[in-house]
């Protein structure tokens, strides 16, 4: 999937996009951004779904490794729900609605049936806050993405989820507002890539996103550009062809096209 800057916003949400991030947004999910010292909380969602699909993904040391090849070209998106917190807050909910039910007349049945229901829902989410507390303590992560940057384009390279919580719609809030602080950092039209599931080549995470990049072609030569400012003699057949399959004439070619770019 690919996202565009000018394309970006609610209003260019699924009906069904935007009804799970207001459903996020009903949990009063804290949604927080770090680096390493988040590193802990994320590996524990990766794990989550290590577990629930029966596959091996990355160990901590490579998402760490990740955030100190990128340094502040990387980030972490975290989703914590306050489970003691919403707990008191339905357990006041349900004191109000045996109030209501005190005070509603016998006549007024359907009145009495919504505020039944009510207590019925209520009850059960308060018994479900209360094992979710005795599990996961006053406030757990419930999901999260790790997203590194290059040049004008960023990429979340890895995300996961507590499969314990799926029903708080959390990813959707999470990677909405992953999305969001990309577009902010960079004034310059960004893509965002979402590249779940191909992420074997890791001296390619460490150089730029070239199984994205070199289907673009302005995209390659401007990451390019940008890795000759940081490295001495930089030659840019030599990077082209270590980090891309391109052959010799491929590469000649491919460069060829862009003799006008300074440092060549």
């Amino acid at each position: 999937m690919v996202e565009y800057a000018d394309d970006f916003g609610m209003d260019s949400l699924s009906k069904k996009g935007k009804k799970n991030i207001k459903v996020a947004q009903k949990q009063n999910l804290d949604i927080q951004f770090g680096h390493k010292e988040l590193l802990d909380d994320f590996d524990k969602v990766m794990k989550c779904t290590e577990e629930r699909k029966g596959i091996s993904l990355r160990t901590k040391e490579y998402y760490e490794l990740l955030l100190d090849t990128y340094k502040d070209d990387a980030f972490i998106t975290l989703a914590y729900f306050h489970i003691h917190d919403m707990l008191n807050e339905t357990k006041e909910r349900y004191e109000k609605c045996l109030l209501d039910l005190d005070n509603c007349p016998e006549n007024a049945k359907k009145k009495r049936f919504t505020l039944e229901e009510l207590k019925d829902s209520l009850e059960k989410k308060i018994s479900k806050y209360e094992e979710d507390v005795k599990t996961y303590g006053e406030t757990v992560c419930v999901c999260g993405t790790l997203t590194v940057k290059y040049g004008h384009t960023s990429e979340i390279l890895y995300a996961g989820m507590n499969e314990d919580f799926k029903r708080l719609m959390g990813p959707y809030l999470t990677w909405y507002k992953t999305m969001e602080k990309c577009f902010d950092k960079i004034i310059a039209p960004l893509d965002i890539i979402n590249q779940i599931g191909n992420e074997s080549e890791m001296e390619l995470v460490h150089e730029l996103n070239i199984d994205y990049v070199k289907k673009l072609e302005n995209g390659l030569i401007k990451a390019l550009d940008e890795l000759s400012q940081k490295e001495d003699n930089f030659d840019y057949y030599d990077k082209l062809r270590e980090l891309t399959d391109f052959g010799n004439y491929q590469a000649l070619d491919f460069l060829d096209m862009f003799s006008d770019n300074e440092g060549e």
